[in-house]
């Protein structure tokens, strides 16, 4: 009766630890897939004209996302967008401010075809140490200039996109947008873009 007992305590030890490992692993798709759609994103992005899309060269990157510095946080952009654009899921917004408190790091895992780099700070900082834009396409020849981007804030159902975008191409060459998409048979498209940004 005591060995049928231990069975009976050991199975079950064992259904609840093969249930927690399953769960656990379920949680750790669903970020590498948020992960994944991210990147999907900022891919839908780089063909567009005011990111320096449709530039021959090289894409060039910046490896750490960012938001608009001109906007006075990220509290108040998301504000600026549900006042413009009322169709905005509350769930985006929530999402976007939290993903956005600090700077990420991004990873080689945009899917696009053209060749792209992911420029870094100490990089950049050694290109432009003796000025201007000169020694940049010197580097990085027929490039569309630096593009950068925010995380990208999601909503609920996953099928609604927020995110900060922005390119420099000279000295007063620059533009920051902030981008709503929805995605519509599995491609991300653009349904609303403000200007945040200019220099």
């Amino acid at each position: 009766m005591r060995r049928k007992k231990l069975l009976v305590m050991g199975l079950a030890v064992f259904f609840v630890v093969g249930l927690s490992i399953f769960l656990f692993a379920g949680r750790g798709g669903c970020r590498r897939s948020e992960t994944q759609e991210e990147y999907a994103v900022y891919a839908a992005l780089l063909d567009h004209e005011a990111l320096g899309g449709g530039a021959p060269g090289v894409l060039v990157i910046r490896d750490k996302t960012t938001v608009g510095e001109e906007v006075d946080g990220n509290d108040q952009l998301v504000l600026y967008v549900r006042q413009k654009h009322p169709q905005m899921d509350e769930s985006v917004a929530k999402d976007f401010v939290a993903k956005n408190k600090t700077p990420h790091l991004l990873a080689r895992k945009f899917p696009v075809k053209q060749e792209y780099v992911l420029l870094s700070e100490q990089e950049a900082d050694e290109i432009f140490k003796h000025g201007w834009w000169d020694d940049f396409y010197r580097k990085y020849p027929n490039s569309g200039g630096i593009t950068e981007f925010s995380r990208v804030g999601f909503n609920s159902r996953g099928n609604q996109a927020l995110v900060g975008a922005g390119n420099s191409s000279g000295g007063l060459a620059g533009i920051g947008l902030i981008i709503l998409l929805d995605k519509e048979g599995g491609t991300w498209r653009v349904k609303w873009q403000e200007v945040i940004w200019v220099s």
